[in-house]
């Protein structure tokens, strides 16, 4: 199973990441050469009077960098980077929780959405622990947002691994897009049994740079995102009680006791809703696609 192992030591705030994510999944572009933190609106500088910046994770953003000041307030500003994005859990909540399968874990890593079967109950995003898949609000036929860990990209490299083990240009391609574009290596592609051990060894050979916690090892049951820092987590803005158990098996018995009724009902409403949908979606299709035809009659005149 693929991971990224995040060493928050490495990250330079430089948001390479950002703008790699929103390329490779075709976002909208924000304003990605400012940092805005409250009260001061700055060119990707960071002075002492702040304490942090926390851009959400939205429809159009699936992964940010947050900037927190993690000194104790008396001296120097010590300034941690943190990229934010989909946890992809091994067990994942928001999987458990859809009533119709629209998420799903694959084998190799990726927790993947499909609007096809999405019925809009949003559920997901309750389940989520780490606060993650976005709503488009915005739209006549919306969809729940959120990072895909490349997932294309990744199977690409399952599939041709002897090939792209000898050409280094194809493992940037063939890993997630925000990895291949971190310019300080903050970002490391790979099984996550290896990262893991990585990770360990990089905080037993370097005592005091980093806190001795790997993020995302056993949180809500293991996550295929990994962290290391060199300051406590809880400083950081990170869920620290989302606890071990994976979240999956603390909703199993309560849906086991939903009435069969009430399973096959939401069923029914769930198909009425994607039909709904599609009819939406070809109609404002079929709008777009006169627009132009009446806009040229127009002209025409």
């Amino acid at each position: 199973m693929y991971a990224v192992l995040v060493d928050l030591t490495r990250c330079a705030g430089g948001r390479a990441c950002v703008s790699a994510c929103k390329m490779q999944n075709d976002l909208a572009a924000d304003d990605g050469a400012k940092v805005t933190i409250p009260g001061k609106r700055q060119d990707c500088f960071i002075g002492t009077e702040e304490t942090s910046h926390r851009p959400p994770l939205t429809a159009q953003s699936f992964t940010v960098v947050e900037y927190h000041d993690a000194s104790d307030g008396k001296g120097v500003p010590q300034w941690v980077f943190v990229k934010r994005q989909c946890m992809h859990c091994l067990s994942p909540a928001c999987e458990s929780a859809c009533p119709v399968g629209a998420m799903h874990k694959t084998p190799e890593g990726p927790v993947v959405y499909d609007g096809n079967r999405c019925m809009g109950c949003r559920y997901c995003m309750m389940a989520c622990p780490f606060n993650v898949p976005a709503y488009e609000w915005d739209k006549r036929v919306p969809y729940v947002r959120k990072c895909t860990f490349c997932a294309k990209r990744i199977l690409n490299t399952d599939e041709n691994q002897a090939e792209t083990d000898k050409d280094p240009a194809l493992r940037e391609e063939r890993m997630p897009a925000c990895v291949a574009a971190c310019p300080t290596q903050a970002l490391q592609f790979g099984q996550r049994g290896e990262l893991l051990s990585e990770a360990r060894r990089r905080i037993e050979q370097n005592p005091g740079v980093y806190v001795n916690e790997i993020y995302g090892e056993d949180k809500a049951g293991g996550t295929s995102w990994l962290y290391i820092s060199p300051v406590p987590f809880a400083l950081l803005g990170f869920p620290m009680r989302v606890g071990t158990r994976p979240y999956p098996e603390l909703t199993e018995n309560a849906l086991g006791s939903v009435p069969p009724l009430i399973v096959f009902g939401g069923s029914v409403l769930a198909g009425l809703y994607m039909l709904w949908k599609r009819k939406l979606a070809v109609a404002e299709q079929a709008a777009e696609a006169q627009n132009p035809a009446q806009q040229g009659g127009e002209n025409g005149r």
